[in-house]
């Protein structure tokens, strides 16, 4: 024994004990039946020794007086233990039994008055409490055996109730103290039974007083925590077979309350007392250890050790009134004993409890039981599974009791009972069943959520398949027509709400356990569907108002789970189901497979070639098809199949069948149970003869040939690995039982190993006997000895032994084979379908140590598929059942609930693809928003608060301290009075901002939008300029606004009221305070909206759809209806498609669409200039942009730009917008592909010439050639028509420079006048141009690839600004013109002139200079005698281009590029105005310079030494540079 730790208390454990001893001793003396002399009798008790000093005589007295008189045992208990404790310090050496005995004893005694009682009952209170006796204290485990024994066999003699009830509770609190303590651990099962069932027997007596009742609940809590807490840390039950459900349940019933005063049994002596000492000898310290060897008489002072302590307290019966004791004398229970060798509790007593609970609830005991009795088991149920509901799969027996038994009565509770408060225990038991153990029990799930889901949806009473027995069908259907249906229908969904409310991904869980198994209903879509009825409003009508909330969280909570998962996994990372996942395709093939079983269920032979087809079967071989039929099961009509099995025809398909099963280690009895669960026997013999043949074959071969040991009439195996219980063995002969109970060794039989025929014999009878035992038709049943006589000899000739067949007989007994689908169309049609669900499940169990769900092992994208498919399904009636809802709401919090949820349902469609629903979520809100009218779902409730507005109101804008304006109109106080639209158009545009699926969106959703926009933009609630960097691109400002038809001024005064001062355009009324009110609201909400960002600010919806609906709505009529507006919509429908389209620039077709329209626009009669011009620019854009608009662009040039110059006129030019267009026409040709159709173009060049002779541009015309010449490396001007335009244009923009002649002239006339001029010619800038124009000219003559013609294009070009009014221009053209003929001109030499197209200098001075001064040479008709008068009349200086030629001919002559003719052509144009002294003198020269040129050309041949050539005068000429803003004018003169 371990030392005693230092105690706690101040007084030492001996002395609490006499005290108590003197208590209790005194009260018996005082208020004892039996004579107070007693007392001295117990004194003497022990002999005379106490008087060996005294008189004998004295003695001699006392002695006599002893034995005349009754001794009282109890008190002698008492006073003995104080004499032996009286010298003694400490209990370290006193059997702790010992020292409790006298108190036990007390207790335990019904002759013992309730005082009494009472009292032993605080000393032992008191003694726990105090620790007196502890883990500590010798043999303190028989003690506190013991303690518990007495209390709950507690009698006392009856009085008062209340007093009665008193000393109950002092009772039940120490069996609480005790069972709560850690000592309780050292209780045996049979103990802790009885205390289970004294307890429960408390608690369930209503007759007792409440405080009792209470208390005994509690500690029956407390024994519940405590027995099945052990189950959390105890070893699983280690099986080596499958276990065999086929025990009854109904052997463990709850006794009568008779504790206390409520039984007396007969008059029994002292020596009979439960717990006693032997005589009246205090025992020794031997004794009081428990040494069994010391007896007296059969008695001992330790309890005596019996086996059957059990049914000795079980069976005990409360007598009658009859059998009550008529006689005083001493009375004491049942003798009842205390098996110290018995273990300590666990598995058999938890079992036995479940056992308990479950014949408290069961339907067939219902009247036997008070209804509070029922539900506070439920409630004691729902504790355990709460506790230890998650070890039950390790424990089949446990597990079985609860899969089968215990849940049935919740279904049948569930479905038949209209109490309420026994219903809600039943659903809080379910509830925890399905958290705890869903994973095991998914057919009692099915089941019982099924008739839920009846009852809710009011479909209950047509559940019997069979319509014809519905009249006949029990109670449990009529009930649930009473008046409390409605409270029913609202617990019901109280409950199960916690299912969805605890665990976030519930739905997604049921719908892959249940949904994507073909053998399983659709219980998540059938359960989401009850929900969506439930939470509409009218569904209160039928239930209670707190329903549809309770229904609507559930749905909620689905959509929140989805939405919250989707913000995990991205919606450009979810895959699609490519690689699908297995159980989705058996989801998709489902219904398929439900076709295919109706099929098969119908007629075999048609069902089995569609499911080989579909390739639910592999093949058409009997091994697959018995597989397929042995592994899905469920949907299979067993009776089909069996009927199927037995055809003659199928032979192999039946052998393959049963060879499926695995009958190894299981007796006969057990095979035939599991094998029924796959079929139902068909009820011909011969059918019958044919399974049973084919299973005895392959029974007879399964079993090995391996000796059995049985032990107590059970399988070694079995017994060693079942929990044990106190009454465990099954035998027919209860004497039997007893005899085997009272066996402690194990008792080995020889392995039973019967042959085919003997299995075949065997199987019969067991058929016979399970349908004699249990058909109510049969009135006498047979018994185990007429069994065993029928089978005598059939066991391999010889007979089965007897055990064996008392397990079968007892198994049969005890549980019924059910044939599965017997009981159709009959009043047993609830057990019908609970066995046909539920009973294959639970005829075999093995362990289950994995309690992972499904779920648990899925990533977020796996989830996120079986999301998709349940949103597919349930996704509609959900969001109808949300919008729905949110239209009849008038709270606020609920309305944002629900659009909150319908924001989530589109981004969920969104997600998974749904555009159809996607869609129908956006028209709907588009709908309530009343932008489009007036909300078309509350316009029947008048009485809505959020009625709509619908008077005839014009739009007003109010400028308030011309700062603020407000809109009001009809639309905008509609909008802004119903606070449900504003929440809608909110939603509505977030919709569309987050919205990332360019597709989702349809035409008619599109069209929406659009008109959506439309209207806020006629109503002046959002502005038009959307793209204003767009704007400033294009440099044509903002948009213009819609007119509003009535414009007002409000003024804030000091006093802070508003004073109107109004300029009406129409005669109508100020709008009220209220709108005004409203409006603003409006105005708000659209602003909070972000419409523009949502839909154009969002590039991933910018589609094809959207710009071809925008196109689709403009009007291109404008009536009296839309003149407000007309000019203003079209430009921002307009712009926002220019916009948009930059988006999509690759789509040809909606392109040239695009191009067409506008093209069109532009030609509308009754439209501003402005709008035209605006229209053109955007068309220009979007032909900068797109390909193949050629054709469009000479369109655009020639009918637009200068088929309409009274809006595009030199004005329009000059502005930002004008400017930019120039800008953007031109940089066409930067285009590769448009660059040769445009340079060919003429009317292209005629717009630039156009340009051109506008000042503003001239510049801008001339930069542009310059860069259009030299970034193409002059490789422009080798093409002959762009080359005679780029010669026009320049020549063009020469001439642009003659306005400088104005300043000249009158520079002239001042300076002659006398007045002081200033020098600077206001005009030098243009001037500048043409002079860079003019020497780009020259540059072009350059190019060594002009043909004769360019050449003498180039130099008339030069010609013909040498005649231009500005002596500037004039005297650089000159320069210009004599460098081009001299310097820059490449003329082939004489050696060349063979060549049929040489280019000769006299050719270009004809035809190049004489055509432009319109003089012939002397000899073609000229008359010379004007030629003075034309020169002064034209300009021309005659002697200066005279002179030029004279040089170009020197210069050439020198080169070798001249002959004889060319000179005489040369002196015939000099001769042609010889009659000038200044030309004369000239050709003299170029006679003098020309010899000495051929003179200087003789020498050099002769002495062949060059000699440098007399050149003409050199020319100075300016550096040409595009970029240059002015040349010096001093040199451009000749030195």
């Amino acid at each position: 024994m371990s030392t005693r730790p230092v105690k706690n208390v101040a007084i030492d454990p001996v002395t609490i004990i006499i005290k108590e001893c003197i208590n209790i001793s005194t009260a018996m003396r005082k208020y004892s039946k039996i004579s107070s002399q007693s007392g001295v009798a117990a004194l003497l008790a022990g002999g005379g020794d106490i008087f060996h000093n005294q008189d004998d005589s004295l003695a001699h007295t006392f002695n006599i007086l002893s034995t005349h008189k009754n001794n009282d045992p109890f008190l002698s208990g008492f006073i003995q233990l104080r004499l032996m404790l009286n010298k003694l310090n400490t209990l370290d050496d006193i059997d702790s039994l010992t020292v409790l005995q006298p108190f036990l004893l007390v207790v335990s005694t019904n002759t013992i008055s309730g005082y009494i009682t009472s009292l032993a009952l605080d000393s032992l209170q008191r003694f726990i409490n105090l620790s007196v006796i502890d883990q500590h204290s010798k043999n303190y485990v028989n003690a506190y055996r013991g303690l518990i024994n007495a209390l709950t066999h507690c009698r006392f003699e009856a009085s008062e109730q209340i007093s009665d009830d008193s000393v109950l509770l002092k009772v039940v609190m120490l069996l609480n103290s005790i069972i709560s303590s850690p000592v309780s651990d050292y209780l045996s099962d049979s103990i802790m039974y009885d205390a289970i069932q004294t307890t429960m027997s408390l608690a369930c007596n209503k007759r007792r007083a409440d405080v009792l009742k209470k208390a005994a609940e509690a500690t029956m809590v407390s024994i519940t925590l405590k027995v099945f807490g052990k189950l959390r840390s105890a070893e699983p039950t280690n099986l080596i077979q499958q276990y065999i459900n086929d025990e009854s349940y109904s052997k463990d019933n709850l006794k009568d309350d008779i504790i206390g005063t409520g039984i007396k049994t007969a008059t029994q002596s002292v020596d009979s007392l439960p717990v006693h000492y032997e005589d009246s000898k205090v025992p020794s310290d031997d004794e009081a250890v428990g040494d069994d060897s010391k007896k007296k008489n059969g008695s001992s002072s330790q309890p005596v050790i019996t086996n059957n302590s059990v049914a000795s307290s079980h069976e005990m019966e409360p007598q009658s009134s009859e059998d009550s004791i008529k006689d005083k004398e001493v009375e004491t229970p049942v003798h009842r004993t205390i098996d110290t060798s018995e273990a300590n509790y666990g598995l058999p007593v938890a079992r036995q409890y479940l056992s308990l609970l479950l014949s408290l609830v069961m339907p067939e005991n219902q009247t036997k039981h008070t209804n509070s009795t029922r539900i506070f088991s439920l409630q004691l149920l729902t504790t355990i599974i709460e506790l230890a509901g998650d070890k039950f799969p390790l424990h089949p027996r446990l597990f079985s009791l609860v899969s089968d038994p215990i849940f049935k009565c919740v279904l049948f509770i569930i479905q038949s009972n209209s109490k309420l408060s026994l219903l809600q225990a039943a659903l809080q038991l379910f509830t925890t069943l399905v958290v705890v153990l869903g994973h095991y029990l998914p057919m009692q799930i099915e089941l019982t959520l099924s008739r839920i889901f009846s009852i809710l949806l009011g479909e209950a009473n047509n559940d019997n398949p069979d319509s014809s027995a519905n009249t006949s069908t029990a109670s449990l259907n009529t009930q649930m027509l009473n008046p409390n249906e409605a409270a029913k229908k609202e617990l019901l969904i109280e409950q199960i709400s916690i299912l969805w409310t605890r665990s976030s991904s519930f739905f997604t869980s049921l719908f892959i356990n249940f949904d994507c198994n073909l053998d399983r209903a659709d219980l998540a879509l059938g359960f989401l569907k009850v929900l969506t009825k439930l939470s509409l409003p009218e569904a209160a009508l039928s239930s209670t108002e707190s329903v549809p909330p309770i229904c609507l969280e559930g749905l909620v909570s689905l959509i929140d789970d989805m939405y919250n998962r989707m913000q995990i996994v991205p919606e450009n990372e979810y895959i699609k189901p490519d690689v699908q996942n297995e159980m989705l395709k058996q989801r998709e093939r489902k219904n398929e497979f439900i076709s295919c079983a109706n099929a098969f269920n119908e007629k075999p032979k048609k069902g089995i070639p569609l499911l080989i087809e579909k390739k639910f079967i592999e093949n058409d071989t009997d091994k697959a098809i018995a597989e397929f039929l042995f592994e899905n099961n469920s949907r299979m009509n067993k009776k089909t199949i069996g009927l199927l099995l037995c055809d003659p025809k199928k032979t192999s398909l039946l052998q393959e069948f049963i060879g499926l099963f695995n009958f190894k280690g299981l007796r006969v009895d057990e095979a035939i149970r599991v094998l029924l669960t796959k079929f139902r026997l068909p009820g011909e013999s011969q059918q019958i003869e044919r399974i049973i043949e084919a299973f005895s074959t392959a029974f007879s071969e399964s079993q090995d040939k391996i000796p059995e040991v049985k032990v107590n009439g059970e399988d070694k195996d079995k017994t060693e690995n079942k929990e044990d219980e106190v009454d465990d063995s099954k035998s027919e002969n209860p004497e039997k039982n007893s005899e085997k109970n009272n066996q402690d060794e194990p008792e080995e039989h020889e392995p039973v190993l019967p042959d085919s025929d003997s299995v075949f014999v065997l199987s019969y009878s067991i058929i016979m006997l399970n349908t004699d035992l249990h058909n109510p038709q049969v009135k006498e049943h047979m018994s185990f000895d007429e069994y065993t006589s029928n089978l005598r000899g059939c066991y391999n000739s010889k007979d089965f032994p007897h055990w064996y067949l008392d397990r079968i007989y007892c198994s049969i007994r005890d549980k019924e084979i059910v044939m599965p689908e017997e009981h159709h169309g009959n009043d047993k049609w609830f057990e019908d379908a609970w066995n046909n669900v539920i009973a294959s499940t639970t005829v075999m169990t093995t362990i289950q140590k994995d309690n992972v769900s499904i779920v648990d092992n899925l990533s977020q994208m796996d989830l996120l598929g079986f999301d998709k498919a349940i949103f597919k399904h349930v996704g509609p009636s959900i969001v109808n059942t949300l919008f729905k809802i949110y239209i009849v709401a008038s709270d606020d919090h609920i309305t944002s609930r629900m659009l909150t949820s319908l924001d989530k349902c589109s981004f969920i469609a969104e997600f998974f693809k749904n555009k159809k629903l996607y869609n129908d979520i956006l028209l709907t809100i588009g709908k309530i928003t009343t932008l489009l009218g007036p909300n078309p779902y509350i316009k029947e409730n008048h009485n809505d608060r959020y009625f709509d507005y619908d008077e005839n109101i014009p739009l007003v804008e109010i400028t308030i301290d011309d700062k603020t304006r407000i809109p009001v109109s009809n639309l905008s106080v509609r909008l802004g009075k119903s606070f449900k639209s504003q929440l809608c158009c909110l939603i509505f545009f977030r919709i569309l901002q987050r919205t990332h699926n360019s597709n989702i969106i349809s035409t008619e959703s599109w069209k929406t939008i659009v008109n959506i926009l439309k209207q806020l933009f006629e109503n002046l609630l959002i502005t038009p300029d959307i793209f204003t960097d767009l704007q400033e691109r294009l440099k044509v400002g903002t948009l213009p606004r819609p007119h509003a038809e009535i414009v007002i001024d409000k003024h804030v005064e000091n006093r802070g009221l508003l004073s109107t001062f109004a300029s009406y355009l129409k005669g109508d009324e100020e709008p009220t305070e209220e709108e005004l009110d409203y409006s603003k609201k409006a105005a708000d909400c659209i602003n909070n909206s972000s419409v523009a960002t949502s839909i154009v600010g969002n590039e991933n919806i910018i589609t094809v759809g959207l710009i071809k609906t925008l196109m689709e709505s403009l009007t291109i009529e404008k009536t009296d209806d839309n003149s407000r507006y007309f000019e203003a919509e079209l430009l921002f429908l307009v712009e926002l498609i220019v916009a948009l389209v930059l988006f999509c620039k690759d789509e040809k077709d909606l392109n040239n669409a695009i191009l067409d329209k506008l093209t069109e626009l532009t030609k509308l009669s009754g439209v501003t200039k402005r709008t035209i011009r605006r229209l053109l620019t955007y068309e220009t854009l979007l032909i900068s942009v797109i390909d193949g608009q050629e054709e469009r662009i000479t369109t655009l040039i020639k009918d637009q730009l200068l088929g309409m110059t009274e809006i595009f006129n030199e004005k329009y030019f000059t502005t930002k917008q004008g400017e930019e267009l120039i800008r953007r026409v031109l940089s066409l040709t930067d285009i590769a592909n448009y660059r040769q159709h445009i340079l060919k173009d003429e009317s292209y060049w005629r717009f630039l010439r156009w340009l051109a002779s506008m000042s503003e541009h001239t510049q801008t015309i001339y930069i542009y050639v310059n860069t259009l010449i030299k970034a193409n490396n002059n490789s422009i001007i080798a093409q002959d028509d762009i080359f005679m335009f780029i010669l026009g244009l320049l020549d063009e923009i020469s001439s642009i420079g003659a306005v400088g002649s104005r300043w000249e002239q009158e520079y002239s006339k001042s300076v002659k006048s006398g007045h002081k001029v200033s020098n600077n010619n206001p005009y030098q800038g243009i001037v500048e141009i043409s002079l860079k124009s003019i020497n780009l000219t020259a540059t072009l003559i350059e190019n060594k690839n002009l043909t004769r013609n360019e050449m003498v294009a180039i130099i008339q070009a030069l010609v013909h600004q040498c005649m231009n009014p500005c002596e500037q221009i004039q005297s650089y053209g000159l320069s210009s013109l004599e460098s081009s003929l001299t310097e820059r001109i490449h003329l082939r030499k004489n050696s060349e002139n063979e060549e049929k197209d040489i280019i000769k200098l006299e050719d270009i001075v004809n035809d190049g200079i004489m055509s432009i001064i319109n003089v012939k040479p002397e000899g073609e008709g000229t008359d010379n005698n004007n030629i003075n008068n034309n020169n002064a009349n034209n300009n021309i200086p005659i002697p200066k281009v005279l002179s030029i030629i004279g040089k170009a001919y020197l210069y050439h002559l020198e080169e070798g590029t001249t002959t004889n003719d060319t000179f005489l052509k040369i002196l015939n144009i000099f001769n042609t105005f010889v009659d000038n002294p200044e030309i004369e003198t000239q050709l003299q020269q170029l006679i003098l310079d020309k010899k000495e040129i051929e003179k200087s050309d003789h020498d050099h041949t002769k002495t062949g030494t060059p000699t440098p050539a007399s050149t003409p005068a050199a020319i100075s000429l300016p550096v040409e540079n595009a970029s240059s803003e002015s040349v010096d004018s001093a040199n451009l003169t000749t030195n």
